[in-house]
């Protein structure tokens, strides 16, 4: 592709390497746990300024990359954290008949311009949808599942936008704390 513009339809994999004008992206999932999904123009758009996409298309390459980090109990969230998400399943169980804690997980995404340092970034300029695999401990027929970030402490459910089984998609532009329930 010449131009970002051109970027939008292309669906990316898991992981995707694209050259952009003179520049190259690649897209990497660190963790077996999720994956960038959708369209290459709106992961760009969402990661990117005007400027630093034309920076691409003269020649500078860049890398995105996601780590998805399952928290297991031995690695305790903070308190202010497991009590935000637990207020956020108390206001939403009633709106969700059944809804039960899962797994709770760090969303994160990077960005490295040319030989620059990575950044983390916490807030995109447009939201991105995320896919996360659903762990085996907590799989079941006939579930319907459901994320909350927690972002900053201000909790958010979020539904499921793909029909697969055993995979939760959600759109976001936050990056931080979130529970699969």
């Amino acid at each position: 592709i010449e131009t970002p513009q051109e970027a939008e339809g292309v669906e990316i994999k898991k992981n995707t390497n694209v050259s952009m004008g003179q520049g190259e992206v690649v897209i990497t999932a660190v963790s077996e746990e999720g994956r960038l999904s959708g369209e290459l123009g709106n992961i760009l758009a969402a990661c990117f300024t005007e400027e630093e996409l034309n920076a691409i298309s003269e020649g500078e390459n860049t890398e995105i990359r996601l780590t998805v980090v399952s928290l297991k109990k031995e690695m305790n969230l903070t308190k202010k954290d497991r009590k935000a998400i637990e207020k956020a399943m108390i206001e939403y169980a009633g709106a969700v008949d059944g809804l039960e804690l899962g797994t709770l997980y760090e969303v994160v995404i990077e960005r490295k311009i040319g030989d620059g340092d990575w950044e983390k970034l916490s807030e995109l300029h447009e939201e991105i949808d995320v896919t996360i695999e659903i762990p085996e401990e907590i799989r079941k027929d006939g579930r319907t599942y459901f994320a909350i970030r927690n972002h900053e402490g201000e909790c958010t459910i979020l539904k499921d936008k793909d029909n697969a089984p055993y995979t939760i998609t959600i759109s976001t532009g936050l990056f931080s704390t979130y529970a699969i329930t």
